[in-house]
């Protein structure tokens, strides 16, 4: 199977990291805007606080700059920072 086929079955349970590091702030994080996922992610202002709870139970700290809305086909966008 192919590693985007992967992703994108696995982001029927969960979102999960598409590309980069939380360590290096390049981090992509994929998922589908279901109500347990990104669906209220709409209503953050910019400058919002939010914490991504690593599998080691890190917290990493972020502010909102901007959210955009992608379509799975577009994969260069997700990851050109523009």
């Amino acid at each position: 199977m192919h590693r985007i086929e992967k992703i994108v079955r696995g982001l029927n349970i969960a979102p999960g990291i598409f590309s980069g590091s939380i360590l290096d702030d390049n981090c992509v994080i994929t998922g589908h805007n279901y109500r347990r996922h990104f669906s209220q992610l709409k209503y953050l202002d910019e400058g919002a606080e939010i914490i991504f709870i690593s599998c080691s139970d890190i917290n990493y700290y972020y502010e909102i700059a901007y959210t955009e809305v992608l379509q799975p086909s577009q994969i260069e966008e997700m990851c050109s920072g523009d």
